[in-house]
């Protein structure tokens, strides 16, 4: 460089060095619990309130036949609210991943479609999955547990 300069390396910044190395080093399973509860109540709501699949396509509605058999206070997959209690995350063992649904059989019939032994044909009715809405709100999450992580460290 001719002139007048400045050098420097990431050796004269210890404390971003100690602050990336935190990072690095964090038990993430906390991080990985608090993504696993937002994406069970992103699925609920999907359920309850929104009705559409993750890229926002509403859910077909009943057939007229079994309508006629709902009563007040049922909806599209809220009956008993069986589906609704069964969402459920849990974290793997090695705290990098984590698991997002349901342990109900008919959940995966409900959600792809297809006909239990003896019962007609359902259609797809989409609610496990990431909106990009979802995705925002699964990263301001892990935005924000980091932030309070690294706030801890900064001293």
């Amino acid at each position: 460089m001719s002139g007048v300069g400045l050098q420097f390396s990431l050796d004269h910044f210890a404390e971003v060095q100690r602050r990336v190395s935190a990072v690095i080093d964090m038990d993430k399973r906390q991080l990985m619990d608090s993504l696993g509860a937002e994406g069970v109540t992103q699925i609920q709501r999907r359920i309850t309130d929104e009705k559409t699949s993750p890229a926002g396509v509403a859910w077909p509605q009943w057939s007229d036949d079994y309508a006629a058999t709902r009563h007040a206070g049922q909806s599209l997959l809220v009956s008993e609210h069986h589906l609704l209690q069964s969402m459920t995350h849990v974290v793997e063992m090695t705290g990098k991943d984590v698991d997002v649904g349901s342990n109900l059989i008919y959940a995966a019939i409900q959600n792809f479609g297809g006909a239990e032994v003896g019962k007609p044909q359902l259609p797809a009715r989409e609610f496990i999955g990431l909106s990009e809405e979802n995705r925002m709100d699964l990263a301001m999450v892990a935005s924000d547990w980091l932030d309070q992580h690294l706030q801890g460290r900064a001293a």
